[in-house]
C-alpha cells in the first residue's frame, strides 16, 4: 500500500460531485472499487480514482438523460392535450 500524499489526499477528498450528489454515494462506489482492486502504489491509486470518476460521470449523464427525457415527454404530451 502506498502512502498518501497531499495530492493524492486532495483527489480523495474533493470528489467532482454537482449540487445534489451524493458524497455518500460516491464514496461506496469508490469503496467497491476498492474492494476488488488493491492500489499499491501512487499511479494505481490515480487510474482508480480516475475510473471511479469516468463511471460516476457515466452515471450522471444517465440521470440527466432521463431527466431531460421526461421533460420533453412532458411538454410533448401537455401539446398533444392541448390540441385536442
Amino acid at each position: 500500500m502506498t502512502k498518501f500524499t497531499p495530492e493524492l489526499l486532495a483527489l480523495l477528498q474533493n470528489p467532482p460531485l454537482h449540487k445534489g450528489e451524493s458524497a455518500e454515494d460516491y464514496n461506496s462506489l469508490l469503496s467497491a472499487m476498492l474492494g476488488d482492486i488493491t492500489p499499491h502504489d501512487k499511479w494505481d491509486w490515480l487510474l482508480i480514482i480516475m475510473l471511479v470518476n469516468c463511471i460516476w460521470e457515466a452515471f450522471r449523464y444517465r440521470r440527466y438523460k432521463a431527466v431531460a427525457t421526461n421533460l420533453q415527454h412532458n411538454v410533448a404530451l401537455k401539446l398533444v392535450i392541448h390540441k385536442t
